[in-house]
């Protein structure tokens, strides 16, 4: 059978299985998330699309190299790897699709070149939200450990 056959016995509409991005076929809506903090200010983006499995992985991505770059500068960073952590189970969702197909306009849509290499990035962006972590965790046990003297005398 081909593609369009097992489109054609679906009850679903054709246009409610398309990428929302690029008018790929099959996609699917999966939560992604963002958390952007800044001291007690913080954002939380939802990201709510029906896409393939490209757009999808590009979107999650984007959202979760946002989230570990902004995401540490609250006191509430643990929802940080929460957040994380939920972004990675979405992604199981868009791996799980087949390749897409018959996206007209991807081309114009997507914002990466076709071939474009980011395999390194993610790991850079998780160095530097480490990095981060840290250097807030040993300012606050710098602090803690000024205090102590200050009291002991």
């Amino acid at each position: 059978m081909s593609g369009t056959d097992v489109r054609a016995e679906r009850s679903i509409p054709v246009a409610a299985v398309d990428c929302e991005r690029c008018g790929a076929v099959p996609a699917v809506r999966a939560d992604l998330r963002r958390l952007t903090a800044v001291v007690v200010l913080h954002r939380l983006t939802t990201s709510q699309q029906r896409l393939c499995r490209a757009c999808g992985i590009q979107t999650f991505d984007h959202m979760t190299r946002r989230t570990l770059l902004l995401g540490w500068w609250s006191p509430l960073f643990p929802v940080n790897v929460l957040l994380i952590v939920l972004n990675f189970v979405s992604c199981l969702r868009y791996l799980r699709l087949a390749p897409p197909e018959g996206a007209p306009w991807g081309w114009l849509v997507r914002e990466r070149r076709p071939g474009h290499r980011t395999a390194g990035l993610p790991y850079v962006s998780v160095a530097a939200g480490a990095l981060c972590v840290s250097l807030v965790v040993a300012a606050l046990a710098y602090a803690v450990h000024l205090n102590y003297v200050a009291l002991t005398g």
